[in-house]
């Protein structure tokens, strides 16, 4: 299995030799805050996520008030 899951219907050729941004831990979270700083200003959707057994099995509420359900790591 491929380690990006598309959400259904998105067409993966539109991010061809895109750059993935991943935030790490860090002093003040500023990797996150810049992220969601990107994620905001520049209006970006959830396009998949990463499946990998290297990170850590969690689960959280949405951010955004317009979806309902869950996310998980790397979405």
């Amino acid at each position: 299995m491929a380690p990006f899951v598309p959400v259904p219907n998105y067409n993966v050729d539109q991010i061809k030799r895109s750059t993935l941004i991943l935030p790490m831990v860090s002093i003040g979270n500023v990797p996150q805050l810049t992220a969601d700083l990107f994620i905001h200003t520049f209006g970006l959707e959830r396009v998949g996520f990463l499946d990998t057994d290297t990170v850590i099995p969690v689960s959280s509420s949405r951010e955004d008030n317009q979806q309902t359900g869950s996310t998980a790591p790397i979405e």
